[in-house]
C-alpha cells in the first residue's frame, strides 16, 4: 500500500504552499478549526469539475466544495445549493481567503461568525501518497522497438501531460492534445511533438489512458493497421484525469471510417445484447450525442464490457465502404463549403492570413487528418523539407485536396474554439 504523507500548517504559520510546481501536485486537503463544523472535513480535487476557470475540490458528501472566485481573485468554500450561482460567475461562500494565496495555506482564511466576517483560526493538512512514478511494459506491436518498458518523467510534460520514456531514451509515450489521444514517438520527432503536432509510430484509437486495454493503430509500411497491445503496470499508480472527450474515428480492419448511422446501429446492437430496456431511449441518446457517435459507441462498450472491435467487425465490408465514401464526401463538402450552407462564403476571394510557421503546420496536419490520414506518418519529413516555407506548403496541400485555404483556416479556427468550450460528456 502507498505511504500516506501529511503536511500540516496553522494560521500562525507563514504561507508555505507558494511554489507553483508543488501547488499542482496538491490533490487532497483537510481543514480543522472553522466555527461552522461542516467545513472541517477533507476535500478532494475534481480535475474535470472546473468552476470559474479552475478545478474545484469537494468533500466526500459532495455538498461542500472549494472553488476559485474569478472576480475576487481568491479561493472560497461554498455548498451545493449555491452551485449554479458559482457557475454563473457569482461569489457566494461560507469562508474565503483574504488574499489570492493557495487554498492549502492555513493563514489568510476568513469566516463568518455571529453575522460578521472575522479571521479564521484554522489548521490545514495537505495529504499525499508517497509512490514511485508510473512504470509500464507494452507488448503486441509489430515494431519490436516499441515492445519495451517505459518510465514516467513527471517533470517532462509534452502537450500538457507527463511523458514516459524507454530505458534507451529513444522512444516515448506522450499525449497528443490536438488528437485527444496517447501515442508513441521517437526522439527524431521530439521537437514536432513539443510544438503541438502529432507525429508517432503508433497511437491509441480513443482518448482513454494508454494503460487501458484497447486496440492501437501502428505504422505498417505506408499504411496504418490495428494491433492488440497489452500493457502491464510494473510500478506506480495510474492517476488519469482525462475525460473521454472524443473517441477517434479509428480506422477499422477494413481501413475505413464508420458513418454516424453505422455507429448508431452498433450502439443499438450492444443494447440489444446487454440491456434491451435502453432501446426505448435510443432516440434521446442519439440526439444527445449528435456528432459524437464514436464517443457514444466507445462509452457503451466500456460500460457493458464489450470489445468494440469485435462488434464493429461484424458489420459487412460493403457497408464499411459505403459509410467511408459518404463520410469522405461529407467532409469534403464541409471543408470546401459545398454543402449548401457555407457560412464562410464571404471569404471566397480572401487569402489566408499571415500566420506563424507552427500554425500553418497545424493546418497542414488538419487537412491530412480530414482527407488523407496516411500522410500523417510523413508529416515530419514534409515539414522539414518545407522549413521556412510552411505557407507555401499549406497552399499546395489545399490545392491538391480541393480545399479553399482561407475558408478552411476559418473553419478550423472555429472548430478549435468550439472544442475548447465543449462540456464534458455526461
Amino acid at each position: 500500500p502507498d505511504l500516506q504523507v501529511v503536511f500540516r500548517s496553522a494560521s500562525s504559520h507563514p504561507p508555505r504552499w507558494e511554489d507553483p510546481v508543488v501547488q499542482k501536485a496538491i490533490t487532497t486537503v483537510e481543514f480543522h478549526g472553522f466555527s461552522m463544523k461542516e467545513l472541517n472535513t477533507r476535500y478532494h480535487l475534481r480535475p474535470n469539475e472546473v468552476l470559474q476557470g479552475r478545478p474545484s475540490l469537494w468533500d466526500t458528501s459532495g455538498v461542500y466544495f472549494i472553488y476559485w472566485q474569478q472576480s475576487m481573485r481568491r479561493w472560497a468554500i461554498c455548498d451545493l445549493k449555491c452551485l449554479e450561482a458559482v457557475r454563473s460567475g457569482q461569489s457566494p461562500g461560507w469562508a474565503y481567503r483574504a488574499d489570492s494565496g493557495h487554498f492549502a495555506n492555513a493563514c489568510g482564511w476568513v469566516e463568518t461568525r455571529n453575522g460578521e466576517w472575522v479571521d479564521a483560526i484554522v489548521e490545514t493538512a495537505v495529504i499525499s501518497a508517497s509512490v514511485r512514478g508510473l512504470k509500464v511494459e507494452l507488448r503486441g506491436f509489430t515494431k519490436q522497438d516499441l515492445n519495451t518498458q517505459y518510465v514516467e518523467r513527471a517533470d517532462d510534460e509534452i502537450q500538457g501531460k507527463p511523458s514516459l520514456w524507454d530505458t534507451s531514451g529513444a522512444y516515448f509515450i506522450y499525449w497528443q492534445e490536438s488528437m485527444k489521444r496517447w501515442a508513441i514517438c521517437d526522439t527524431v520527432s521530439l521537437d514536432l511533438a513539443r510544438s503541438g503536432l502529432a507525429p508517432g509510430w503508433a497511437y491509441r484509437k480513443d482518448s482513454q489512458h494508454f494503460t487501458r486495454a484497447n486496440t492501437w493503430m501502428e505504422v505498417w509500411g505506408k499504411e496504418w493497421r490495428p494491433c492488440k497491445v497489452q500493457c502491464r503496470i510494473l510500478e506506480g499508480v495510474v492517476r488519469d484525469s482525462t475525460p473521454l472527450v472524443k473517441a477517434e474515428y479509428a480506422e477499422e480492419a477494413a481501413g475505413t471510417h464508420l458513418s454516424a448511422q453505422q455507429y448508431q446501429a452498433l450502439v443499438r446492437k450492444v443494447y440489444e445484447m446487454k440491456n434491451p430496456t435502453k432501446l426505448a431511449d435510443l432516440d434521446l441518446i442519439y440526439e444527445k450525442y449528435n456528432g459524437r457517435e464514436p464517443e457514444l459507441f466507445q462509452q457503451v462498450c466500456d460500460k457493458y464490457g464489450v470489445d468494440a472491435d469485435e462488434v464493429a467487425a461484424q458489420m459487412p465490408h460493403t457497408a464499411l465502404e459505403v459509410g467511408a465514401e459518404t463520410d469522405e464526401r461529407t467532409a469534403r463538402r464541409a471543408a470546401t463549403g459545398e454543402d449548401g450552407g457555407d457560412r464562410f462564403a464571404h471569404l471566397e476571394g480572401a487569402e489566408v492570413p499571415e500566420l506563424k510557421a507552427s500554425e500553418f503546420a497545424l493546418l497542414v496536419q488538419a487537412v491530412y487528418e480530414r482527407f488523407n490520414p496516411k500522410k500523417l506518418q510523413d508529416l515530419g519529413r514534409i515539414l522539414a523539407k518545407f522549413r521556412g516555407k510552411e505557407r507555401e506548403l499549406y497552399l499546395e496541400v489545399c490545392k491538391k485536396y480541393g480545399v479553399h485555404p482561407a475558408k478552411f483556416h476559418a473553419r478550423h479556427q472555429e472548430e478549435g474554439e468550439a472544442q475548447g468550450q465543449m462540456a464534458e460528456p455526461a
